[in-house]
């Protein structure tokens, strides 16, 4: 068996270099489903999916989506299908609502709280009580303790200085004994259940020859043991990742668990293809100043980019360049609180992951692409079949014909390569009354929403038309910009009394936050100053 490790820093091209092999086996005549690649990214399952097929679909290897079924997934993905478990039965923000009003509870979820099988792991929101309780439950299961004596030992070492008054022992066994109860008489299953699942059952996928595992650093020991489960008995593992890039261990994230691993072959990718020469010395010295660095070094990139400390009033005017900018925070509270000071400087920006800005949200993608089409242009299939065939905006009984959505969708998976024009729509299943709407620009009447939405939409659509797709300003958490890069990093070193408590119980933690924070630049780093009272020293 060839079990490959692969280290990757910032910017090395982990996941390029794990497509490459991919495509290179299915070349040697490996059959493109006996190969199964996870993620844990939005972007790097978009990625693994995309590349492949540009790689192999001019080849004649690989043809349309469903031949790559195994390639691009999440392992809770994949676990969930394996154990043929219904998306009604796994536990979402409402079902979660419906639990907490049963007994009382108080749980800091907004409704990106999602139990959809894709399994991105999701910053968790500690606030209240029973916050912690639910954490406790995860925390637990993640790191296989199954002992709860031992598991509350365990975690109230880990959060003594940041529990709630309201935390107490009865209570909290309570809590399980009322979530694992309500799960069982509904039925219900949450993320780990299905992790715990295909571990108790040793489910594996059918005909697996080849198992790539990217971001492995982020791999709890629960995720270990079913991605091992997987790799026995295929010809090839390759673990793919960055133990300094670990930004998980809240979750049960263990980055021993890659740095430590058995392989016959070790491969570091040693040179960056994004971090510039003065970040790469910034990142240096924050990461060696705290005792953490890699074996060697690894290379920056011939620029020299920079690095320049400024005061939040001088942004507005950094921001309006065009260029594709990351504001990073520590936590949701000081992004959100920032957020809103870019608004009131009259800052538009965007999100990469959680709840979307009104700019980004799906019935304006759409109004811009009627409008390309209502004005001659052409747009993706695959890009309109997933507005369109996907969701309830358009509605079908007034504008298509009846089962014109499951035929979008065939058309697409058939022909991905597809421009739909105006002219293209009645072939498409779209009535004479959508087309005429269109050619009259009466775009919002075409789609589904609440009368009040439409005239606020229809503002800030004439306000912006498709400049909106030219918006690259992004404010959110570190977090959420994992797996990304930008021509300029915004930080902010700014700590809540959470975080400042974490990084004196667990100060490398914190610097391998702001490690991915300071390397997602191609160009250079703005650190904002002033901005709290205890700052990460950057």
């Amino acid at each position: 068996m060839r079990r490959v490790k692969v280290i990757g820093p910032p910017g090395t091209g982990k996941t390029t270099w794990m497509i490459n092999q991919i495509a290179e086996l299915i070349r040697r005549g490996y059959e493109p489903s006996s190969i199964l690649a996870t993620t844990f990214t939005r972007p790097g399952r978009r990625a693994i999916r995309q590349k492949v097929m540009e790689l192999l679909r001019p080849e004649r290897l690989v043809r349309r989506k469903s031949d790559i079924h195994w390639l691009g997934r999440t392992i809770h993905s994949v676990c969930k299908e394996l154990l043929g478990i219904e998306s009604k039965y796994v536990i979402d923000y409402w079902k979660l609502k419906e639990f907490c009003n049963a007994y009382g509870y108080r749980i800091t979820q907004d409704q990106d709280y999602s139990g959809e099988e894709e399994g991105e792991y999701k910053e968790m929101m500690l606030v209240t009580a029973e916050d912690y309780y639910l954490h406790f439950i995860e925390w637990a299961r993640h790191r296989c303790i199954s002992d709860f004596e031992t598991a509350l030992y365990k975690f109230t070492r880990a959060y003594m200085d940041e529990l709630p008054p309201e935390f107490n022992v009865a209570s909290l066994r309570t809590f399980v004994q009322r979530y694992e109860e309500w799960k069982k008489e509904n039925s219900y299953w949450d993320f780990t259940d299905f992790l715990q699942a295909v571990v108790k059952e040793r489910l594996r996928p059918e005909g697996i020859r080849v198992i790539c595992v990217d971001e492995a650093q982020d791999l709890s020991p629960l995720l270990w043991k079913v991605v091992s489960i997987w790799a026995y008995g295929c010809e090839v593992a390759i673990f793919v990742g960055d133990y300094l890039q670990s930004l998980y261990e809240f979750s049960g994230g263990d980055p021993s668990l890659l740095r430590d691993c058995y392989a016959n072959e070790t491969v570091f990718l040693e040179q960056s293809h994004r971090v510039p020469k003065k970040v790469w010395e910034l990142d240096k010295r924050v990461m060696t100043s705290f005792r953490h660095w890699y074996e060697k070094d690894y290379l920056p990139t011939g620029e020299e980019g920079f690095v320049k400390a400024i005061l939040p009033e001088e942004l507005p005017r950094i921001l309006d360049t065009g260029k594709k900018v990351f504001v990073m925070h520590r936590t949701r509270k000081l992004a959100g609180d920032f957020g809103e000071y870019l608004l009131s400087c009259g800052v538009l920006f965007k999100a990469l992951r959680g709840r979307k800005t009104a700019i980004q949200r799906k019935e304006f993608e759409l109004a811009v692409m009627l409008k390309k089409l209502a004005e001659g242009g052409s747009v993706p299939i695959d890009e309109f079949a997933s507005l369109v065939a996907d969701t309830s905006l358009i509605p079908s009984a007034l504008y298509m014909r009846h089962g014109a959505k499951t035929e979008l969708k065939r058309i697409a998976n058939d022909n991905p390569d597809m421009e739909v024009t105006k002219d293209k729509l009645s072939a498409l299943g779209f009535n004479m009354e959508f087309i005429k709407r269109l050619e009259q620009g009466r775009i919002f009447d075409l789609i589904k929403m609440e009368e009040k939405e439409k005239r606020v939409m229809e503002k800030m659509f004439a306000h912006l038309g498709e400049s909106v797709a030219n918006i690259e300003i992004y404010n959110g958490t570190i977090h959420a910009f994992k797996g990304e890069e930008c021509d300029i990093a915004v930080i902010n070193p700014a700590l809540t009394r959470k975080t400042m408590l974490n990084m004196l119980s667990d100060p490398q933690e914190e610097a391998r936050c702001f490690h991915v924070a300071i390397t997602r630049a191609r160009e250079g780093v703005y650190i904002l100053r002033g901005m709290g009272k205890a700052e990460f020293p950057l």
